[in-house]
């Protein structure tokens, strides 16, 4: 599924969100901190991420796509090809594919 979340602060700072009013097992323990940087620091933390060693590709991918609970974030310096897409686009057609059914 593709969604988007936006947030608009006033100042920069940390802000407490958790996703417990969704449905499912594990749902309940998916907190997280939401942080408005400015500029400078954002691009630095971009280019943090950037430098991470790690690869989001179908390998990684399918270990994500497994059932958990409790686990921290894990931070990918860069992805193979269009996986995003093929991702989104996997999802839209098995979605088409059952409401036929």
């Amino acid at each position: 599924m593709k969604t988007q979340l936006n947030l608009m602060a006033d100042a920069t700072g940390t802000y407490s969100g958790s996703s417990a009013n969704l449905s499912g097992p594990g749902f309940a323990g998916m907190h997280f901190a939401a942080q408005s940087l400015s500029q400078e620091d954002f691009d630095a933390w971009v280019q943090a991420m950037q430098e991470s060693p790690q690869t989001l590709d179908n390998d990684a991918y399918s270990k994500l796509a497994m059932p958990t609970t409790d686990v921290p974030p894990s931070f990918y310096g860069s992805t193979t090809g269009n996986l995003f897409e093929r991702i989104v686009s996997k999802s839209n057609s098995v979605q088409r594919s059952g409401m036929r059914q």
